[in-house]
């Protein structure tokens, strides 16, 4: 009917109308856009949450198998590597540096280093020290048990550091390494050369224990980080250190050699020289200025030393070993005996 029809069309006028003016409402178009806008950053939030929850769990996972490839490694075989000596080298023609290595299983470390990075590091201690006209020699426990005195030294030492802290016990225990092979040159496997070995086999300073590693903080202290005596003298001052160490695990310390030589500082039981750069004053790159301060504080050093706490993340791990090689060879290029910057030569150093 008509009135049907008049019915319908109002209707249909009307739904036009109000769609249009929807269309066209600035309120609700802004309504509109920050309904998107808020669905879109609780999107994000939540996304971002469940990356990171991922991330963090691939992380542990990626961190226990770091323990269990430490753990699972053939120890006998990495120790037989590292105190391998080299044929090509002339023994007896060569003064020797000696380091010290002793596998730990991973639960008694203090550090959570991979094997294989420690295996690298040391290895590229070897070929560095070697370049540097040395014969490089890794020692290990079994050396320091062929000095006459070992277990006598080491029941005292047990008391000193308690019998779990096998890190600790090691840093003792190397001093008698050195004793039993007759004394000479021992240095950190993360102390690098700078200088040439010297021509004559002889020790400096006529034997007498000499320390290489003096830090600022406290004044004349020193780091056992590169050292030098005959035997007998390596002997008297793991004696003082051990005596000066007594108590000291009733005292709640965490007791090494580098905290007992700190105590020492005041006493005349050793020489102390500056000869060994801290790696944390390695300059980052190789700018210019830089680079002329840099090489006027390499005058009387022989050697520069890469603290362990620079390497603490897989990838610096992966790199520390090219780090320190391209470090040694931009040195090489760029500085003189004399400390000074070589004309020209920032432009062969990338």
């Amino acid at each position: 009917s008509d009135d049907e029809i008049m019915t319908q069309s109002r209707k249909r006028r009307r739904q036009e109308t109000n769609s249009t003016l929807n269309q066209n409402n600035p309120i609700r178009k802004y309504c509109q856009a920050a309904a998107i806008a808020t669905f879109c950053f609780v999107l994000f939030r939540e996304f971002n949450l469940v990356r990171k929850a991922w991330s963090r769990h691939v992380s542990s996972i990626e961190q226990e198998d770091i323990l269990e490839n430490a753990a699972v490694i053939n120890p006998e075989g990495m120790m037989a590597r590292l105190v391998e000596r080299d044929d090509s080298i002339q023994h007896g023609n060569r003064p020797i540096m000696y380091t010290f290595f002793e596998w730990i299983h991973p639960s008694e470390r203090e550090t959570e280093i991979p094997d294989i990075y420690e295996e690298n590091l040391i290895s590229e201690w070897k070929s560095a020290w070697k370049g540097a006209g040395w014969e490089p020699v890794v020692l290990t426990v079994k050396d320091a048990r062929k000095h006459e005195k070992f277990d006598y030294f080491y029941s005292k030492l047990q008391k000193i550091t308690g019998p779990r802290s096998k890190h600790l016990q090691l840093t003792f225990v190397r001093w008698f390494a050195v004793a039993a092979v007759g004394g000479g040159f021992m240095c950190d496997y993360n102390v690098f050369p700078i200088s040439k070995a010297p021509k004559s086999l002889e020790l400096p300073h006529q034997g007498k224990f000499s320390i290489y590693c003096k830090i600022q903080h406290p004044a004349n202290a020193s780091m056992p980080c590169l050292m030098s005596g005959d035997a007998n003298e390596w002997i008297r001052v793991a004696s003082v250190l051990l005596e000066k160490s007594e108590g000291k695990v009733r005292a709640g310390y965490a007791w090494s050699d580098a905290m007992a030589l700190v105590h020492l500082r005041e006493t005349d039981t050793y020489m102390l020289y500056d000869a060994v750069l801290e790696g944390g004053n390695v300059p980052p790159s190789w700018k210019e200025e830089k680079a002329r301060i840099f090489c006027k504080r390499m005058i009387g050093m022989h050697a520069v030393r890469f603290p362990i706490d620079r390497f603490v993340t897989e990838d610096s791990l992966k790199s520390r070993t090219v780090e320190i090689r391209r470090f040694l060879e931009a040195w090489a290029k760029l500085c003189t005996p004399n400390g000074q910057l070589q004309e020209n030569a920032m432009q062969n150093v990338a």
